[in-house]
């Protein structure tokens, strides 16, 4: 992961994009040209005429409404653990899960119930 490489990584979640998009795309667009400012440049200019475009007119991808862990029912207990276990830091890092010592802003998104096969 970013910890084995001596390349630059940078993380966003997707959800900070929809909820505030012009600034996570000024963000994005600093560490990829490795610059503190886009003041005065025409990727400012050209995330402000995105941003100005809409929702609607500038939306590539559309989220899917009504909840979190609707596939869950797919997966078998063992799978669903396996995850949570791989990825529990990420879980921590990006503030899915609730922990009050590592995180106190955190929000509880992770709530995987024991799923039911559909077969």
């Amino acid at each position: 992961m970013a910890e084995t490489t001596d390349k630059p990584v940078y993380f966003f979640r997707f959800e900070d994009i929809l909820a505030n998009p012009e600034a996570e795309l000024r963000e994005l667009f600093k560490f990829i040209l490795n610059i503190d400012s886009l003041e005065g440049t025409v990727i400012e200019q050209r995330i402000k005429d995105v941003i100005a475009m809409g929702t609607k007119k500038s939306q590539a991808y559309k989220p899917r409404q009504g909840g979190t862990n609707r596939n869950a029912k797919n997966y078998l207990p063992e799978q669903i653990e396996f995850t949570k276990n791989y990825n529990e830091d990420l879980f921590h890092i990006f503030g899915y899960v609730k922990d009050e010592e590592r995180n106190p802003d955190s929000l509880s998104l992770i709530h995987i119930s024991e799923p039911t096969r559909p077969y």
